[in-house]
């Protein structure tokens, strides 16, 4: 766990540090569990890393696998055109026990335990998906100061303000959760709707909406308070739950009411880029209700008391 839980934090700091795409993190972590978890099958010098089900995983080289885990995220989540980090200065920042060939060897494997299946839907997906749902607010126009904006600019503009903290405030959570290893078989749309429910109470506790919302930064992680709160909307989340979101979008517009000044001084950011479209279909809204997906789960009963081998694939 204290392996997992360093890892995950290095993948997270460079992801921040760079500004790259944060589903990044969450899709490097889900490797990583995938890989570990595979090779609980093998046993001593007992180990079938001819079967495509397995790979054979050492002590030593779990920094290797984490660098691989965070390669792989990074061509199908943040830059699938174009390397914006170079493989090489990657591999410099580990401890020296493996090298280009090795994280190579390392990602061929990766990708025969996983299938092929590296486009998995991510917390971070969900939560698009949500506050793309999520956009029926009434906002009074007295708390913002609109004179060069029309009315359609002027709540476009506060929508995507409170969108972006929202996000930002649910990727810290979401990171939290990852970072805990209790969480690793929970649903990445519960996962969403807990991060979701953690930003809105954050908001609502006064957070300064005068900073530009920023990754993973200190001011604004989990506090213990906010951690319980988050375990209790697990607990309580069950995947899309329209119901839920229209509550949140309720409590959204109070807390928009209670902004004044602090809310016209907000600095919006960009939105994330939406989630590639070959990997993470969005649920469809039928007659004012979402699809629901249909859950492929393979057994590893018998490989790992990790269970996180699970695939969504939503009905069309």
């Amino acid at each position: 766990k204290t392996w997992r839980r360093q890892m995950i934090d290095w993948i997270a700091s460079i992801v921040g540090h760079c500004k790259l795409q944060p589903e990044v993190v969450s899709a490097a972590a889900y490797y990583m569990d995938v890989a570990v978890s595979s090779s609980y099958t093998c046993t001593g010098e007992i180990c079938d890393t001819r079967s495509a089900d397995t790979i054979a995983i050492t002590p030593q080289q779990y920094s290797c696998l984490a660098l691989t885990s965070l390669v792989l995220a990074l061509k199908a989540f943040d830059s699938p055109h174009q390397r914006l980090l170079k493989l090489t200065a990657l591999v410099g920042l580990g401890d020296g026990s493996f090298d280009v060939q090795d994280v190579e060897h390392m990602e061929r494997q990766l990708l025969r335990v996983l299938k092929w299946r590296i486009h998995v839907p991510t917390p971070n997906c969900f939560v698009n998906q949500y506050l793309a749902l999520m956009t029926d607010w009434k906002i009074d126009d007295d708390i913002f100061d609109h004179s060069c904006e029309s009315d359609d600019e002027s709540r476009d503009h506060d929508s995507s303000v409170f969108a972006d903290h929202i996000r930002t405030l649910a990727e810290d959570a979401i990171i939290e959760s990852i970072r805990n290893p209790n969480y690793v078989h929970c649903k990445p749309s519960k996962l969403a709707q807990a991060a979701i429910g953690v930003a809105i109470q954050q908001l609502s506790q006064g957070i300064d909406l005068r900073r530009p919302p920023s990754f993973a930064s200190d001011s604004m992680a989990l506090s213990a308070v906010s951690f319980h709160f988050f375990e209790d909307q697990i607990k309580a989340a069950d995947g899309i739950d329209f119901d839920t979101l229209q509550a949140y979008a309720g409590q959204w517009k109070r807390i928009i009411a209670l902004g004044d000044d602090v809310v016209s001084q907000a600095t919006p950011m960009a939105a994330d880029a939406p989630c590639d479209a070959t990997g993470c279909h969005p649920p469809k809204a039928h007659a004012g209700q979402p699809s629901t997906p249909t859950q492929k789960t393979h057994d590893t009963s018998q490989q790992s008391p990790i269970q996180v081998v699970e695939y969504y694939e939503y009905e069309t």
